[in-house]
C-alpha cells in the first residue's frame, strides 16, 4: 500500500510541475518573445566547472517593457539580465550561470522572470546531466536509428496553447566510422524537424531542432498529442520513429480580465473515485458530476487517461449553471494490481483549462 501511495504522490507532483509550465511558450501575452524557454547543457563533467548560457528576448509590444526581477529555484544557478527599459522591437538577454558544484546528478532548474504588463511570470529552464567521469558515446546515446545514437526516441515539448508554436532541440551522434547524411521522412502535420549539420562526421555530434506549430493542425488536436518523423540515413529509412509529445490546450492570451473571470468554470462534487477489488477483465464504471459555475458555455474538447483501457461518455457542451457527467468505463484487462488512473479533461475554462480527476482500484493479478 505504501508503494501505491508513493505512486499517487509522484503523479500529483508531476501534474503540479506540468501546470507550473503551462505558459512555457516562446511568446507571452503579446509582450515579450524569447528565442527559447529551455537550455539543455547536455552531458557535462564536474571538472568542466561552471556552465553559462543566454536567453535572448525581444519586446514585441507597442510600449516599453522592463524585467523587474529574475529569480532561480536554486542557489546553484545565478541570473543576470538587462535591467533598462526596452522600447518596442528592442532586444535584451538573460545570462545564466550554473555553478556545477553539487555532485554528479541530472539537474533541471527553473528561472522565473517577472515582466511589466504580464500578470504571470515567464518560466525558463536549464537542464542537463553532470557526470563524475567521462562516458563513451554509446553509453550517453543508447537509443539507435541505425548508426545514429539518441538519448531517447521520445521527446517532450510540454504544454502548447492553440494557435502558438514551440520549439526545442536535442543532440544525437554518429556512432560509425564514416560521415553520414541525415534527413527525415513521413513527418506528422504540424511538426517541422531538421538536423544541423545535415552531414554528420564520423563519431561526431549534431543537433536536431523540432518545432510544433498548432496553427498547421487547424485546431484539430487537443490534449496529449504525438508528432512523428522517420529517420533517414544516407537515403535509407531506418526502423522506428522519433516521437515528439505535446499537450495542446486552449489559448486565452487575448482574453480580458473580465473574460477570464466570467469564463466557463467546472466545479466537481468530487475529484476522486474508486472501484472495488475485481478480477482482470471485468469492466468497472465510475462517474464524476460537475456544474458549470461560470457565465459562459463550457466546452470539453477531449477526455483522456494516463493508463490504457478507459473509454468515456461526456457532454461536449455544458451551458452556464447546468450540470454535466463524465462517465468512465475501465477495462481492467489492461491493468493489474493497485491502479491509479488520472483522467484529464481539456476544456475552454480560462482558470481550469486542464482538469485532473483520479480513479483508484485494485485488479487481481
Amino acid at each position: 500500500m505504501r508503494n501505491f501511495a508513493q505512486k499517487i504522490f509522484q503523479v500529483v507532483i508531476a501534474l503540479i510541475i506540468s501546470a507550473n509550465f503551462a505558459f512555457a511558450q516562446n511568446e507571452f501575452g503579446g509582450v515579450i518573445k524569447f528565442d527559447k524557454t529551455i537550455h539543455d547543457f547536455g552531458d557535462i563533467l564536474l571538472s568542466d566547472g561552471a556552465q553559462h548560457c543566454k536567453f535572448n528576448f525581444t519586446n514585441i509590444s507597442d510600449k516599453p517593457i522592463v524585467l523587474h526581477r529574475v529569480i532561480t529555484s536554486c542557489g546553484c544557478t545565478e541570473p543576470d539580465w538587462d535591467k533598462k527599459p526596452l522600447r518596442p522591437g528592442e532586444k535584451g538577454e538573460i545570462r545564466v550561470t550554473f555553478k556545477n558544484d553539487q555532485g554528479p546528478y541530472p539537474f533541471d532548474k527553473v528561472i522565473t522572470v517577472y515582466v511589466s504588463d504580464l500578470t504571470k511570470p515567464v518560466l525558463l529552464r536549464i537542464r542537463g546531466v553532470a557526470h563524475q567521469k567521462k562516458k563513451s558515446l554509446e553509453e550517453l546515446y543508447p537509443e539507435r536509428f541505425g548508426v545514429l545514437g539518441f538519448k531517447s526516441k521520445t521527446m517532450s515539448l510540454g504544454q502548447i496553447e492553440q494557435g502558438l508554436s514551440k520549439n526545442h532541440s536535442a543532440e544525437f551522434v554518429n556512432l560509425s566510422g564514416k560521415s553520414v547524411k541525415v534527413s527525415f521522412k513521413g513527418v506528422t502535420l504540424g511538426l517541422t524537424i531538421s538536423a544541423e549539420p545535415a552531414v554528420v562526421p564520423a563519431r561526431g555530434k549534431a543537433k536536431i531542432t523540432y518545432v510544433v506549430d498548432t496553427k498547421k493542425t487547424q485546431g484539430k488536436l487537443w490534449g496529449q498529442s504525438q508528432f512523428k518523423a522517420g529517420v533517414v540515413v544516407n537515403g535509407v529509412l531506418q526502423k522506428g520513429e522519433l516521437v515528439v509529445e505535446a499537450l495542446v490546450k486552449e489559448n486565452f492570451s487575448d482574453y480580458s480580465e473580465q473574460q477570464m473571470k466570467s469564463g466557463a468554470l467546472p466545479k466537481f462534487l468530487t475529484s476522486s473515485a474508486s472501484f472495488e477489488k475485481c478480477k482482470a477483465g471485468e469492466k468497472q464504471k465510475v462517474s464524476f458530476t460537475f456544474t458549470n459555475m461560470g457565465k459562459e458555455t463550457m466546452k470539453i474538447y477531449k477526455v483522456e487517461s494516463s493508463e490504457p483501457g478507459c473509454t468515456f461518455k461526456y457532454p461536449e457542451v455544458v451551458a452556464a449553471s447546468e450540470r454535466g457527467i463524465i462517465e468512465v468505463t475501465v477495462d481492467t484487462s489492461k491493468g493489474k494490481g493497485e491502479m491509479l488512473y488520472v483522467i484529464s479533461l481539456i476544456t475552454n475554462a480560462p482558470t481550469r483549462p486542464i482538469v485532473n480527476l483520479f480513479i483508484t482500484g485494485e485488479i487481481e493479478k
